[in-house]
């Protein structure tokens, strides 16, 4: 059990690792299109796609944090760790929750997941 919980925490760094590095080159990517659009003909373009492209790093980064999070907890055997693995690893029960509607429509599909949300008529 102990080699499980590594593996599984190693995995979760490797994935939260690979959100950071989206993070940065789509952080690069957008800096790159400010620095051509203050060079050629959109210049009041640069502030707008540094901006896009600041936001955009910072949701990825938000997203991926909490893998990095799990996964060294999971690596030092922390019991939070477990919680948090088992709250990025299966998010539908959530969804039942903000959304009944899309749980009601979705019940066969999601098979019982959904069992106690309120029932919209």
């Amino acid at each position: 059990m102990e080699q499980h919980a590594k593996i599984l925490g190693i995995l979760y760094i490797i994935i939260g690792g690979l959100g950071v590095a989206a993070a940065l080159i789509l952080f690069g990517v957008f800096g790159g299109m400010a620095g051509l659009a203050r060079a050629g003909e959109y210049p009041e373009a640069t502030a707008f796609l540094l901006l896009l492209g600041g936001l955009a790093m910072t949701v990825v980064l938000v997203m991926s944090a909490p893998s990095i999070i799990a996964g060294i907890g999971l690596l030092y055997f922390k019991p939070w760790a477990r919680v948090l693995k088992n709250t990025l690893a299966e998010p539908r029960p959530a969804f039942c929750g903000r959304w009944p509607s899309l749980c009601r429509t979705q019940r066969k599909r999601l098979q019982g997941s959904c069992a106690g949300s309120p029932d919209i008529t």
